[in-house]
C-alpha cells in the first residue's frame, strides 16, 4: 500500500499541471512519515523530486510568501534526508535550504522562525550528509541563534538535551569552530543547567552527556571551569546507578566519554572512573552489548592518559571479547593502542603481547592475501608499528637474562608484521632555547638523540667514561593532567620512563613566550648537579 501511495505522490509532483502538484507541508510530511518508518519506498527518485529545484527547492523562492516552505517543512526534510542517508543529487539545494532557513532566523514573525529543534535538525542533517557549507558563517549564526533560546520566556521554546548535543556533535562532525569560542563554554554552562534540573523532561540521557563530551574534545574546547567536566562525570555515575537497565551508559557512551576527557586532559573523580570500567566489563559478559574494538580501545588509551587505576582482573575481562573477534573486524590502530595502553598502565605481559602478536599476524596474512605480496596495506601505519615496538621495548629484559631469548622471538615475528621505523628527528618549540642554554653553560651536548623508540631532546656525557649519560627532557605544562597538575600524562610519564634506561633523566620546564635562556640555564646546572652528584664541569669539553 505504502508503495502504491508514493507511486502516486510521485506522480503528483510530476504532474503538468502545477495547481495539482502537492504543496510544501504535503511534501514534507510524506518524506518524513517514509523517514520515520525507514520504508524502503523512500527512493532516491522520489527525494530527489521532493528535493528538486521544480518543486520544493523551486518554492524557497516562490514570490508568494504563502507558497513558501515553512522552517518546520524544510527541518523535516533536512532530517528525513539525514535519516535516509540520501544527499540530493545536486549538492547546492542544501545550501538553498540553509540559506532559506537562515533569512527566516530574522523574521518580524516569530512564528516563521525556525525552533531549536528545526536547527539542530538542519545542523545534524549536514554532519551525517557530510556536506560543507560554501558559507560556513551560516553556521556560527545557527548556533547563535540556538543560543539565543536558552534564556527564552517560554520555556517550551528552549533547547532540550537532545538538541544541544546534537548540535555540538554536528559542529565537530563538520570540523567546524565557532568565531566566538565564548558560545561554546555557554552550550556547556546550558547543558549543565540542564543536568541540575528538577524537570524530568530536562534530563539528559548518557548517550547525550557523552556525545558532548565528545564534541568538546573534536573541538579542541575544555570549558574554563573544569568542575563542570567533573559534573558530567557525576551525572554519569548517577546513570550508572540507575534501577532501570536502558537507562545506564552503553558501552559507547563510556567509550566515548573517557576517550573525551583524556584528550581534554581531564581525570575523572576516581569513584566514577572505577564504576564506569566496572560496568563496562559487565557489559563484557552481556551478548549484544559488548563493547566493539575501537571502544575497548579508547577505553584502555583514556586509562593509561589519566593514571586510572586498572586491575590486571579488568584488564583481562576487557581483552576477552576483543581477542574472541575474528581479525577482519579489527584494525592495526586498535591492536596497536591496546598493546600501547597496557604498556603505559604497566599492565602488559609477555603472553599478553605474545597472544595480540599471534593476531596481528592472522591479521597481516589476511590482508596479504587481498593485497599481494607486496601490498603496503597489509603493514601497519608508521605511528601503529612505532606503538607496538614501544610497547615490546618495555618488555624488553636486561641483558644477559634468561627471558632474552623469547624477547627476541617476539621481536622477530613482530618485525615480519610491522618493521620498527627509522628514527626521524622532530624539532618542536623550545629545542632551539634549550641549545641555547647549553651553549651558554660551555655543555657539550648531542641534540636528538634516538633512545631506543623514543627520542632525548638533548643527551650530555661526562668527561669520564663510567659516569652517567645525562638525559635532558623538555618538560612542558601541556604535559600535565589539567585537574591533577602534579601528575603527568601517561604517554608523558612512559617516555621519561623508557628514557630512564638509557641514562640519568634530567626535565627541564619550558613554558612558550615566558622561558628565558638564562633561566632555563639556571635550572639545567642545577637540575643536573643534583641528579648525578657531579659539577656542571664534569660535562664541558
Amino acid at each position: 500500500m505504502v508503495r502504491t501511495l508514493t507511486t502516486r505522490f510521485l506522480q503528483l509532483i510530476q504532474a503538468a499541471n502545477q495547481k495539482r502538484r502537492p504543496n510544501a507541508q504535503g511534501a514534507a510530511n510524506f518524506v518524513w512519515a517514509l523517514a520515520t518508518m525507514h520504508h524502503p519506498a523512500a527512493t532516491s527518485e522520489l527525494l530527489d523530486c521532493v528535493c528538486s529545484l521544480s518543486h520544493f527547492g523551486g518554492l524557497v523562492q516562490h514570490p508568494d510568501a504563502r507558497h513558501r516552505p515553512k522552517a518546520q517543512n524544510v527541518a523535516n526534510v533536512l532530517w528525513a534526508l539525514a535519516e535516509l542517508q540520501h544527499s540530493p543529487k545536486d549538492g547546492r539545494l542544501l545550501d538553498d535550504f540553509c540559506i532559506y532557513m537562515h533569512s527566516l532566523l530574522q523574521s518580524r514573525d516569530a512564528r516563521a522562525r525556525p525552533n531549536a529543534q528545526g536547527v539542530a535538525n538542519l545542523i545534524r542533517a549536514l554532519a551525517v550528509l557530510k556536506h560543507q557549507l560554501k558559507d560556513a558563517r551560516l553556521l556560527d549564526d545557527f548556533c547563535i541563534y540556538m543560543h539565543s533560546l536558552f534564556h527564552s520566556r517560554d520555556a517550551r521554546a528552549r533547547p532540550n538535551p537532545q538538541e544541544v548535543a546534537n548540535t555540538l556533535w554536528a559542529l565537530a562532525k563538520l570540523q567546524h569552530s565557532l568565531e566566538d569560542a565564548i558560545i561554546l563554554d555557554d552550550f556547556c554552562m546550558y547543558m549543565h543547567s540542564l543536568l541540575q534540573s528538577q524537570d524530568a523532561g530536562a534530563h539528559s540521557n548518557a548517550q547525550e552527556v557523552a556525545s558532548t563530551l565528545w564534541a568538546l574534545a573534536v573541538l579542541k574546547h575544555s570549558p574554563n571551569d573544569g568542575r563542570l567536566l567533573d559534573d558530567f562525570c557525576k551525572y554519569m555515575y548517577s546513570l550508572l546507578q540507575s534501577q532501570d537497565p536502558p537507562a545506564r551508559p552503553t558501552a559507547q557512551a563510556i567509550a566515548n566519554a573517557l576517550w573525551a576527557l583524556a584528550r581534554m586532559k581531564h581525570a575523572p573523580p576516581s569513584k566514577v572512573a572505577s564504576a564506569m570500567l566496572d560496568h563496562l566489563v559487565a557489559l563484557c559478559q552481556a551478548p549484544g552489548l559488548q563493547p566493539k574494538p575501537q571502544e575497548t580501545c579508547n577505553c584502555f588509551l583514556a586509562c593509561a592518559e589519566l593514571g586510572m587505576i586498572t586491575g590486571q582482573a579488568q584488564v583481562a575481562a576487557l581483552m576477552k571479547p576483543l581477542l574472541g573477534l575474528h581479525v577482519s573486524q579489527v584494525g592495526y590502530q586498535d591492536y596497536s593502542t591496546v598493546v600501547w595502553s597496557l604498556a603505559v598502565m604497566g599492565c602488559l605481559e609477555a603472553s599478553m603481547f605474545d597472544a595480540l602478536l599471534h593476531q596481528l599476524t592472522l591479521k597481516h596474512k589476511l590482508l596479504l592475501g587481498e593485497h599481494g605480496t607486496k601490498g603496503t596495506s597489509a603493514q601497519p601505519a608508521v605511528e601503529n608499528a612505532k606503538q607496538l615496538h614501544q610497547a615490546l621495548e618495555w618488555l624488553k629484559p636486561p641483558g644477559g637474562s634468561e627471558q632474552m631469548e623469547a624477547w627476541s622471538s617476539l621481536h622477530s615475528r613482530l618485525q615480519a608484521v610491522a618493521p620498527a621505523p627509522s628514527h626521524i628527528p622532530h624539532y618542536f618549540s623550545g629545542h632551539t632555547e634549550l641549545y641555547d642554554a647549553l651553549a651558554s653553560l660551555r655543555l657539550g651536548y648531542k641534540p636528538m638523540v634516538p633512545c631506543g623508540m623514543y627520542q632525548a631532546d638533548a643527551v650530555l656525557s661526562p668527561h669520564c667514561s663510567n659516569g652517567p649519560q645525562v638525559i635532558l627532557m623538555l618538560q612542558r605544562s601541556k604535559y600535565f593532567v589539567r585537574n591533577a597538575r602534579s601528575r603527568l600524562l601517561g604517554h608523558v610519564a612512559f617516555r621519561l620512563k623508557m628514557l630512564g634506561r638509557y641514562g640519568t633523566v634530567v626535565t627541564v620546564p619550558y613554558k612558550q613566550g615566558r622561558s628565558s635562556v638564562e633561566s632555563m640555564a639556571g635550572a639545567i646546572k642545577a637540575a643536573v648537579e643534583a641528579r648525578t652528584g657531579l659539577p656542571l664541569d664534569s660535562f664541558r669539553h
